[in-house]
């Protein structure tokens, strides 16, 4: 349980980050090289629900909202870099079986 002292202190560092992370919305690490705070806690502060009582409802809504773009763009990035590093291999009747590294 925490004390009201380091309960004050997260709720700070929950706010840091959400205004930040809503006035530039970037990935985890660079929010944490920005903010100082390491990348896992960023990604737990930035889904925490003291955000809906600490900034409201629609703030906690365009935070998960750009979260989930950021994701989405993420494994888009992956899927192109793969595609263009790996040469797809296929069986005898024509049947995806795997990738090698170009």
């Amino acid at each position: 349980m925490l004390s009201d002292v380091q309960y004050k202190e997260k709720e700070k560092k929950i706010l840091l980050v959400a205004k930040t992370f809503l006035e530039n919305p970037v990935s985890n690490i660079e929010l944490s090289e920005i903010t100082g705070i390491s990348p896992s806690s960023v990604q737990r502060y930035l889904n925490a629900p003291e955000i809906i009582t600490l900034l409201g409802q629609d703030a906690f809504n365009k935070i998960q909202e750009l979260l989930k773009n950021n994701t989405l763009a993420a494994r888009i990035k992956g899927g192109i870099n793969s595609t263009t590093n790996n040469m797809p291999l296929r069986d005898n009747i024509g049947k995806f079986s795997g990738n090698v590294h170009k």
